[in-house]
């Protein structure tokens, strides 16, 4: 199973994925394939905010077989811009998640961009 979590924490944005599909052959399974693109696809981007001064340090990222990583930290004037790229490669990922059930697999995204509405004050102070 292919497994996916986006993260966000004090600014710093998160794309992990490990596994493979295991849908067909290696080098034959479109489902990697398909997940293998999206992961390029927010790699490309990162790389693309970097160059353009809109990352805060450096940009970490790792593709290998079977084990995806990225994390950056967009300067506070490009989160928006960096979040709206997450985003659509998060729906990219839900997608085949819908179609391959059992081969991907999103899990939620955890994200202290904003405070829980539903948490009470005493929750808080806990």
């Amino acid at each position: 199973m292919l497994t996916v979590e986006f993260g966000q924490e004090k600014g710093i944005l998160c794309l992990s994925g490990e596994g493979h599909a295991g849908k067909a052959p290696k080098g034959q399974d479109l489902v990697c394939a398909a997940a293998s693109i999206l992961a390029y696809t927010a790699d490309y981007g990162l790389r693309q905010m970097q160059k353009e001064g809109k990352l805060d340090g450096e940009y970490f990222s790792c593709v290998a077989p079977g084990d995806v990583l990225f994390i950056c930290k967009p300067k506070p004037e490009h989160l928006t811009e960096a979040r709206h790229m997450f985003g659509t490669v998060l729906y990219g990922y839900y997608a085949l998640q819908e179609s391959y059930p059992e081969a991907v697999k999103v899990l939620p995204i955890e994200d202290d961009s904003e405070e829980d509405p539903n948490k009470t004050k005493k929750e808080e102070k806990e």
